[in-house]
């Protein structure tokens, strides 16, 4: 038994493991007292129902179109606005474009070396006017219209960027390892949306620390604000207004990760025995208004919380659950909606088994049932997949 669990860790955990690590610490004002969250995992339930959560009444289920101008592989991130679902897609990479309905309307899938074309998408981010691409190889970011017309783009001179967001006026660039010119290495940069006036953030030591952050979902954008996950402090950082500031400091307990085996790659961790005794990586952070969302692996065990801003209480499941018949995530909330998708092969494999729970009542009624019904009647395993947006209360 215990060499099974070895041999899973190290062909399943151990891959994540190598983008999951690290960051650090710089009180950029008021560290000292920021909220604190408190995860005991022995308290954790094993089970949650979050269906109080939701606001019922607003549910949508999207199939999106497929056709050979949108052929989509993997679901990298989803962004919804303007009336608009854009899937960034990194393994095809491309970004592509529907209306609410899930029709097609357009794409980005510009791979070159001339103007308006890069060499890969190491991370995508949209925001109310544009959609921003960054390019890690070649140290360039590209900007296009909502629409997906090219519009500019600029070298990250002096700043490295593997992943990317905006607040304000500020494009924001997440650093995974690279050292700067002064020779020190920064969790985070900033710029106008050009490219100029450069600033830095956060800077750690890269001897001390295995990698960098906790893959693409780092950073969550949502009511008006970028929550962004350091590993090396367990600490949350709120920006707002181009201003980077500690928010919420993480405290696992006996769980917590020693600082001294932060700089352990995945292969000495699990020699160590370390995987299943600390919480090595938080995998993603999430929010709305009154509510903030973690999720987090020990070993091969993964857990949520979920905290009230407001009352300061933390509630941690081994599984969350609705009567949605699919796996649940809170990993991606976008202005108090969260945000999924499914793959079309998986659904079509679980076809009977999920119209029986929409026909036995055992999934939410009104037009979500209906909508899912139909969708899943319809669709076929090499379809594009299946987005669902619904509205949390809180």
């Amino acid at each position: 038994m215990k060499t099974t669990l070895n041999l899973f860790a190290a062909l399943f955990v151990l891959p994540f493991l190598f983008i999951m690590f690290s960051c650090a610490s710089e009180d950029a004002g008021g560290g000292n007292n920021i909220p604190v969250i408190r995860m005991d995992v022995s308290s954790a339930e094993k089970e949650y129902d979050i269906t109080p959560l939701m606001d019922t009444s607003d549910i949508k289920i999207v199939p999106l179109e497929t056709n050979q101008d949108c052929l989509i592989a993997e679901v990298s991130r989803i962004f919804v606005l303007n009336g608009h679902i854009y899937v960034f897609d990194k393994q095809t990479k491309g970004v592509y474009i529907f209306d609410m309905s899930g029709k097609y309307v357009n794409k980005v899938h510009s791979i070159g070396a001339g103007p308006g074309e890069y060499t890969d998408i190491s991370d995508v981010f949209i925001d109310e006017n544009n959609i921003f691409i960054t390019d890690y190889y070649i140290n360039r970011i590209l900007v296009y219209g909502l629409d997906g017309h090219f519009v500019r783009d600029f070298k990250t001179e002096g700043f490295f960027s593997n992943m990317i967001f905006t607040s304000g006026d500020r494009l924001f660039s997440v650093n995974v390892s690279s050292k700067s010119n002064d020779g020190k290495t920064y969790q985070l940069f900033s710029s106008d949306k050009y490219g100029r006036n450069v600033e830095k953030y956060i800077p750690y030591n890269r001897d001390d620390i295995y990698t960098s952050v906790s893959g693409l979902y780092c950073y969550s954008a949502s009511a008006g604000e970028v929550l962004f996950l350091t590993q090396t402090d367990d600490t949350v950082y709120r920006i707002k207004n181009g201003k980077v500031a500690p928010a919420y400091k993480l405290d696992f307990g006996d769980m917590h990760l020693p600082y001294e085996l932060k700089s352990k790659n995945p292969l000495e961790m699990i020699r160590g025995g370390h995987m299943g005794r600390y919480v090595v990586s938080t995998d993603y952070v999430s929010s709305t208004h009154d509510l903030l969302f973690l999720g987090f692996h020990i070993g091969v065990d993964f857990y949520t919380a979920i905290y009230d801003k407001t009352s300061g209480t933390t509630t941690l499941a081994g599984k969350i659950f609705t009567k949605i018949p699919f796996n649940m995530t809170l990993r991606f909330i976008q202005d108090g909606c969260v945000v999924l998708s499914y793959n079309a092969f998986t659904i079509n494999q679980s076809k009977a088994a999920i119209l029986d729970k929409i026909n036995d009542g055992r999934v939410f009624s009104g037009n979500f049932s209906s909508d899912l019904k139909n969708a899943v009647e319809n669709i076929n395993p090499h379809d594009n997949p299946v987005v669902l947006i619904c509205k949390l209360k809180r």
